[in-house]
């Protein structure tokens, strides 16, 4: 089994490759994203993909489930964004061999988000997809909802767009999640909810349109507007948009 020790060393040699792929236009836009530049190398996405595909021809076969585990949970721990977003994408290839456990390293790896790019990716590219297969776990999106945490309050937003996404439906489960944060004006997490909500409206449109009309004295503007962007014109009007 991998250990700790094992997995900072691949860590090492995957930042090798990130610093070899830097590019200097693509930091300052970055930073504008995470308030922390030394989180931030620069490499843009499409580049930190194909490293982990390599990664993955190289040093999948020898790495099961539980190493990955371990080797993602050590990447959260650096804080880094482009070890962050590794991470994710090597885990997203083994996602439909993971189960609960998983859902606790999560848990723990919310802590280390420092930006919008990480925690939306974490959201929908890994947890997201576990949620579908035990969606009895949004009670802990439920109460996420209501930290004081702004990146654990939009990851709980964000991980709810999975459930309607790609033929899916669970309006009952992701408005479970979104009831305490309709109210939330906070810039990052009010954007999340109304994503949510759009894509709630897409897989079933009368049960978003009823939830907005439920919490449209408590939402706030943002949400309602962006919110609704999916429903039809009569059921905008009826909401006074």
């Amino acid at each position: 089994m991998l250990t700790p020790e094992d997995a900072k060393k691949l860590i090492i040699s995957l930042k090798e490759k990130f610093s070899s792929n830097i590019d200097p236009g693509y930091v300052d836009s970055m930073k504008k994203i995470i308030d922390d530049e030394d989180r931030v190398l620069g490499v843009r996405v499409p580049i930190i993909k194909t490293i982990t595909n390599d990664f993955m021809k190289e040093h999948g076969k020898e790495l099961d489930t539980d190493d990955l585990l371990i080797l993602a949970d050590e990447c959260f721990k650096t804080e880094g964004r482009e070890e962050q977003l590794f991470a994710i994408f090597a885990l997203s290839k083994r996602v439909k061999k993971m189960d609960r456990d998983a859902w606790k390293l999560i848990d723990n790896w919310v802590d280390y988000i420092s930006n919008w790019e990480t925690c939306d990716q974490l959201a929908t590219q890994f947890a997201g997809k576990i949620l579908l297969a035990n969606i009895d776990l949004i009670t802990d999106l439920k109460k996420w909802a209501k930290q004081t945490n702004v990146w654990r309050r939009r990851f709980a937003a964000a991980a709810t767009v999975t459930l309607n996404h790609g033929g899916h439906s669970n309006p009952t489960a992701t408005f479970e999640v979104l009831r305490p944060l309709v109210a939330d004006n906070n810039k990052m997490v009010r954007k999340a909810v109304a994503w949510a909500i759009r894509e709630a409206a897409r897989a079933d449109e009368n049960s978003a349109y009823l939830f907005l009309m439920e919490q449209k004295n408590s939402a706030v503007p943002y949400v309602l507007k962006h919110g609704s962007e999916k429903l039809s014109d009569a059921h905008k009007k009826d909401l006074g948009l």
